[in-house]
C-alpha cells in the first residue's frame, strides 16, 4: 500500500512539474490563478507571473460557422501579437478553440481546431511570433463559459483563449 502512494506522488509530482517547467498552470480559464484578458479591453493587460491570457468570442473574429478570421480582427491580432512579443518573447504559446453546442460534435471539434489554426497562422505570418511556438488545442463544444441556452451564451461560448507561458 505504502508502495502505491509513493509512485502516485511521484507521478503527479513529475506531472505538476512539468506543467510548470511548459509555463502553464493546471487551473481552468478565469480563475483567479489563471485570468482571461479581454482582446477589446481599453485597460492593462490581466497578468500572473507565469501565463497571460488572451480571451475573445470568435464572433468578433470569424463568421458563424467560418474559421476565416474577419478583416475587423486585424487590429485585435495585431495589437495581441505586440503585446505577446514584449511581455513574452520566447514563451510557449497556446491557442485554443471552442464552439457553442450547436451542430454535430466532430464538425465542431473540426471546427474549433481550423480556428485555432487560423489565428495560429495570422499571429506566425503577421508578426515576429516563430511558428514553433505555438500549438493549437481544439475543444469543440467542450468546457462552454456559459450554458448553450439562449442565443447570447452560446455567442459566449464561441471563443479563442490564447495562453502564453513565461
Amino acid at each position: 500500500m505504502q508502495r502505491r502512494t509513493i509512485v502516485w506522488l511521484t507521478v503527479v509530482t513529475a506531472v505538476v512539474a512539468a506543467v510548470a517547467v511548459a509555463g502553464f498552470t493546471l487551473r481552468s480559464p478565469g480563475s483567479e490563478r489563471f485570468p482571461v484578458a479581454d482582446l477589446n479591453s481599453t485597460g492593462p493587460v490581466t497578468r500572473e507571473a507565469d501565463v497571460t491570457l488572451y480571451s475573445q468570442q470568435s464572433g468578433v473574429l470569424f463568421d458563424v460557422a467560418s474559421a476565416t478570421i474577419n478583416g475587423s480582427a486585424v487590429p485585435t491580432l495585431r495589437s495581441i501579437a505586440a503585446d505577446i512579443m514584449k511581455s513574452h518573447p520566447t514563451g510557449a504559446i497556446r491557442v485554443e478553440g471552442y464552439t457553442d453546442d450547436a451542430g454535430p460534435d466532430d464538425y465542431n471539434y473540426d471546427l474549433s481546431k481550423r480556428r485555432g489554426e487560423s489565428v495560429a497562422a495570422w499571429l506566425a505570418d503577421n508578426s515576429t511570433i516563430d511558428q514553433k511556438r505555438i500549438t493549437v488545442y481544439p475543444y469543440g463544444e467542450t468546457n462552454p463559459t456559459q450554458p448553450n441556452d439562449t442565443d447570447a451564451h452560446r455567442q459566449a461560448n464561441r471563443r479563442v483563449i490564447i495562453a502564453v507561458g513565461k
